[in-house]
């Protein structure tokens, strides 16, 4: 499409593609690939020496830039940018930089996408809670002062754990993260996020800054079909591809059967290396060999004995959430979500902050039982696996490691039954250390699939009817007693 031709790598959808061409030193039009005009380009020659170039459409005019690699404001130069883009091409001059005589050059470049992608800008307030609309939840927000000296601030849900995140990286610097000490720099919510505290290179008042903010494309998992399976093997010590499951697992629960190996939890938030067992108050342990991949028809095995011995026989639980993690900003923490709302099942992690707060189960109603775990488990004391159940109450815990009847405590559920956005946690440490990981599976009855329940014991044959359904995987505790 352009003067020069240029190769393209394109999403249209989106709004992102990779362009490359050759530089002649002569005014050029270069065709991006995509479908409307972009609003960001970044540009860099690939084989010499130069700086990295942007354009921003909230920069001013097709004349104007600032370097990806500099705290510099923004400035004019027709050399680099000589003319605004079209749906077709975007301009550029003959600089050195970006133009040189048989040179490779690189170029980034996006445009706004709805719910998605958005390019903009804001005016710094220099107090808390600027908000700026882009009309989704964003999972990643860079930011740069645009009228003054600033960084290329980058924050993302997956690095920070919290809500206002309050890690930072800079594009134009090779330094390590930055935490900032109030704990806040910006704040997501479900349709914009909000620049915090008077920081001059993000929210100086009367200051300017242009941002990019972009969401995680998780795509909704409403499958019941093929959402849970019970599967039995026998080990060889060796890798072991366990097939018949339907689907991939995010949730694999295993046992030994014909000997007393430990309960091995592994799930696909913590990541295959990552073992809990439900037998014990252990913190999480990390190895390679239990377990492999999950797998689209199952899981891989190592060769450990505990999960796969030479000819010993195992039994494995497998659930399938939504088989991708997202974050979630419903609760007072930020956590991250790997949920099914068709089968009524979510794996959510959280760092805790020790104070009673809320978390975000990504569930569309209220979950009827969530089991938590300490993961981490570093401060003194044993770290036990609490429960929550609907027909405990939220003013009660029992205990999946432990044979101990129900106990009463608002330090576990902050005595607040979960809502159909979060559950409540208290000051346990079970359930809410400062700056320590935690796990959470949270379960809710769907019609015809699951049901939690309770039931009195005769002493004698004891029907249990109302399920809706003949069940193949059943978990029961006694909660009045130690059995």
């Amino acid at each position: 499409n352009g003067t020069t031709n240029s190769i393209t790598s394109v999403n249209s959808n989106a709004g992102f593609s990779i362009v490359q061409w050759k530089g002649t030193g002569a005014n050029a039009n270069i065709g991006h690939g995509l479908s409307s005009a972009p609003t960001f380009i970044i540009m860099k020659s690939a084989t010499s020496t130069g700086e990295w170039l942007t354009w921003h459409t909230s920069y001013g005019g097709g004349d104007k830039y600032i370097y990806l690699n500099s705290t510099n404001a923004v400035a004019t130069q027709s050399q680099f940018f000589n003319a605004l883009p079209t749906s077709t091409v975007f301009k550029i001059g003959s600089h050195s930089d970006i133009n040189s005589n048989g040179q490779t050059i690189i170029a980034y470049c996006f445009h706004d996408v709805t719910g998605y992608q958005k390019f903009g800008s804001y005016s710094g307030s220099g107090s808390d809670g600027n908000s700026i609309t882009t009309g989704f939840k964003p999972d990643f927000v860079m930011v740069k002062r645009t009228n003054d000296s600033g960084g290329w601030l980058i924050f993302d849900t997956k690095r920070s754990v919290s809500n206002p995140v309050d890690d930072r990286l800079e594009a134009n610097s090779t330094q390590a993260e930055q935490t900032n000490s109030n704990n806040k720099y910006i704040t997501v919510t479900a349709t914009g996020f909000s620049a915090n505290n008077s920081d001059t290179e993000l929210n100086a008042s009367g200051s300017t800054y242009i941002y990019w903010a972009v969401a995680k494309n998780v795509p909704s998992n409403t499958t019941l079909t093929n959402s849970f399976k019970t599967v039995t093997y026998t080990g060889n010590q060796s890798t072991n591809s366990i097939t018949g499951v339907g689907f991939r697992p995010d949730l694999v629960w295993l046992k030994e059967r014909s000997g007393t190996d430990r309960h091995v939890l592994i799930d696909s938030l913590r990541g295959e290396d990552s073992q809990l067992s439900s037998n014990n108050a252990d913190a999480q342990t990390t190895y390679a060999s239990n377990f492999d991949t999950f797998d689209t028809d199952g899981f891989t095995l190592g060769d450990a004995t505990e999960t796969n011995g030479n000819s010993e026989t195992y039994v494995g639980w497998c659930w399938k959430a939504g088989n991708q993690w997202e974050s979630n900003v419903d609760g007072s923490l930020l956590s991250t979500v790997n949920a099914n709302t068709a089968n009524g099942f979510s794996i959510v992690k959280y760092v805790g902050t020790g104070s009673a707060t809320t978390v975000g189960h990504g569930l569309s109603g209220a979950p009827e039982m969530i089991i938590v775990k300490n993961i981490s488990n570093n401060h003194s004391g044993n770290a036990h696996w609490a429960v929550y159940h609907t027909a405990v109450g939220h003013t009660k815990v029992i205990y999946l490691n432990r044979s101990n009847a129900e106990g009463t405590s608002s330090a576990f559920w902050n005595d607040t039954a979960p809502t159909s956005t979060v559950f409540s946690i208290g000051t346990d440490n079970d359930v809410n250390v400062d700056g320590e990981e935690f796990i959470a599976y949270c379960f809710d009855s769907v019609s015809g699939f699951s049901k939690i329940g309770s039931y009195s014991g005769t002493g004698s044959s004891n029907s249990i009817t109302g399920l809706g359904f003949k069940p193949d995987f059943v978990l029961i505790k006694e909660t009045d007693g130690v059995d």
